[in-house]
């Protein structure tokens, strides 16, 4: 991805990130690359199922339209059974990526150019 451009979806939190030195949400590496966070459900999957999303050679500007959603999702990931407690996603359901999502990716990678990724790195190198 940091030599060709692409994007990387992982669940939130996820150890790749430090182990690879991924940048958090709100922060760029010297790749030019960025770290969004999002919701599946924004996609249409039932559970919030936090999501990193690392980009290289496309900005944020330049990205696929965000379905952004405030309404509450009717499902969780997991609970604490309180009493405000939703059921549960099934282990496949937390497998499986929304095809509105998968769709979403498709043309977010399409938008990650090489030459994007080239242009950032140069003007990281400048900024320094």
């Amino acid at each position: 991805m940091r030599e060709y451009g692409g994007v990387l979806e992982h669940p939130a939190g996820s150890t790749l990130w430090p182990a690879q030195r991924l940048p958090r949400p709100g922060e760029r590496d010297a790749f030019g690359g960025w770290t969004l966070a999002a919701p599946q459900k924004w996609w249409g999957h039932k559970a919030e199922k936090e999501t990193w999303f690392y980009v290289v050679g496309c900005e944020p500007c330049e990205m696929p339209y965000l379905p952004y959603s405030m309404a509450e999702a009717t499902h969780v990931v997991q609970s604490r059974k309180r009493e405000d407690y939703r059921p549960h996603i099934t282990k496949a359901e937390r497998e499986h990526t929304p095809p509105e999502l998968a769709t979403w990716l498709v043309e977010l990678a399409r938008r990650c150019k090489l030459q994007n990724a080239e242009a950032m790195r140069h003007a990281r190198k400048e900024e320094s």
